[in-house]
């Protein structure tokens, strides 16, 4: 009878030890040459009447071999099974000497060797309920509101052309490389062209040169003349082209360059009275009568503007919460051989295995903590969770309440649902505002309301320090995959290019 041994060389990495002798895996190996001889279709032979000596001499070996593996699996997921386990991708040969020589001809007694590696218990629940998490809001204030009317008041105003450009001026401009004296480099024209852009926003070395212009001036300049260090990467930016304009190849500017600047346009900007039209044009949908009303709502557009920007800092506040509280042990040497026996089976070489398994490791640990949540409070979408979601999708895209009431709409969600692509991907999303809501409700919050100052200051230091959130991309999918995902040989500075080519924790109890 077969027999199971196990060693562990830690509490999350064993080896396990299969004995099987001939009773364990000879009667399927017998079926399986009778059940090849009765349906092979091989020519001088009628169907059903090939010799079992002539099956073994074509397919003996590769049928034994599978019979003998099919019993040492049936004894490991025995094992993994009534042992309650859960194990990283599958079983590995212990080594080389795992598996010894298999003669059909005389079978035997074997010995194999596995490894495997143990997913960690995870203690969510101690950081949930123990160790509080920050949370920012941020607080409106009456000058944030008088601001956002402003620049709406500016929006909806009107231009007016100008005779000469002055402080308030609204202007259009073309920019050209030329050389010292003002002729253009190339004849295709301006590298960029900016409308109804505010004097104001310029340098201050540029304004000066321009103030009392009048449509038509020009103004030969390089960018170190009229810019100091502190507006040097704004005016820049606004020397590129928009992204959207198609029309304007990206062009390099270095200081040394010559730009020919030419005014098109010269306006003067009379912004929109404060009014009921004002407010119409602002919130078609709503029905606003004074001033106070059109203040009330600025405040809660800017106030839910805010809360977008800290729910995603929470997330991924929550992230790194969860990655520096939650600690166990990973089985890394197990892991580290599962890379490399995952790449050569995809015909791929890990050079630096160190390297490599470094790179992928707190993705690895992410994956592990957000599989064990999701599984453990089923907050994996169904099939019908996802066709739900697509449909008020399309009916929203269409101006209709539901799909229900459109016919023909009802019927192209037949078209839409197979389109696995799109489906996986909605379901990514529902499963990722899920595991948000999830955090919301139950981890252990301090509310801390801040200043718009204080909040650009928070989001400058984690800029400083390289924090960088990838865990959006890594938490467990909402589809099942039919394979494991590739471990690649990342050798790069890791900034992970979302290829979903990282190490999928597969917990299902043997692959």
């Amino acid at each position: 009878m077969a027999s199971t041994s196990v060693q562990s060389l830690t509490p999350i990495h064993q080896i396990i030890t299969v004995e099987i002798d001939k009773p364990d895996y000879m009667p399927g190996y017998e079926k399986s040459l009778k059940h090849f001889a009765k349906n092979a279709n091989i020519p001088g032979f009628r169907k059903g009447m090939v010799p079992v000596n002539m099956v073994k001499k074509m397919a003996g070996r590769q049928m034994f071999m599978e019979e003998v593996y099919r019993a040492v699996d049936t004894q490991i997921k025995n094992y993994i099974t009534e042992s309650e386990l859960s194990i990283f991708g599958q079983p590995l040969p212990y080594d080389d000497d795992s598996f010894p020589d298999m003669d059909f001809n005389q079978p035997g007694a074997y010995t194999l060797k596995f490894e495997i590696g143990i997913r960690p218990a995870v203690d969510y629940h101690y950081v949930f309920q123990n160790i509080p998490l920050t949370i920012y809001r941020v607080k409106v204030t009456d000058e944030m509101i008088t601001k956002q009317i402003d620049d709406i008041t500016i929006e909806f105003g009107e231009y007016t052309p100008e005779e000469e450009i002055g402080s308030k001026s609204y202007v259009n401009l073309t920019y050209t490389l030329c050389d010292a004296d003002g002729n253009k480099l190339s004849e295709e024209g301006s590298f960029n062209q900016v409308e109804k852009f505010a004097v104001s926003k310029l340098p201050q070395g540029l304004q000066d040169r321009l103030m009392g212009k009048p449509k038509g001036a020009v103004c030969v300049f390089r960018i170190p003349d009229v810019c100091t260090e502190e507006e040097k990467a704004a005016f820049e930016a606004h020397l590129k082209p928009k992204a959207d304009d198609e029309t304007k190849a990206p062009v390099s500017i270095n200081d040394s360059d010559n730009i020919l600047l030419e005014v098109v346009a010269v306006n003067n900007l009379i912004p929109a009275t404060i009014d009921s039209a004002l407010f119409k044009k602002t919130f078609p949908s709503l029905n606003i009568e004074t001033e106070e009303e059109f203040r009330s709502e600025i405040g809660k557009w800017i106030q839910s503007e805010f809360d977008k920007i800290c729910r995603n800092m929470f997330s991924e506040d929550a992230y790194m919460h969860l990655m520096d509280h939650c600690l166990f042990d990973m089985p890394d040497e197990f892991l580290k051989r599962l890379f490399i026996e995952q790449a050569r089976e995809k015909g791929r070489q890990i050079t630096d295995i160190e390297k490599m398994y470094a790179a992928n490791k707190a993705r690895l640990r992410w994956e592990h903590i957000s599989t064990i949540i999701v599984e453990e409070n089923g907050l994996k979408p169904e099939l019908a969770d996802i066709k739900a979601e697509l449909a008020n999708r399309m009916a929203n895209y269409y101006g209709f309440s539901s799909i229900e009431e459109v016919p023909w709409l009802k019927s192209e969600m037949d078209k839409v649902m197979k389109n696995e692509d799109l489906v996986n991907r909605t379901g990514d999303d529902i499963l990722q505002a899920r595991m948000q809501a999830f955090f919301e409700q139950n981890m252990k919050l301090e509310l801390q309301e801040i200043s718009h100052e204080e909040l650009e200051g928070i989001n400058a230091a984690r800029r400083t320090k390289g924090i960088e959130f990838e865990h959006r991309h890594n938490i467990p999918h909402s589809h099942d995959h039919a394979h494991d995902h590739d471990y690649h040989d990342h050798e790069h500075d890791h900034e992970h290019d979302h290829d979903h080519s990282h190490a999928d924790e597969h917990h299902h109890h043997h692959a």
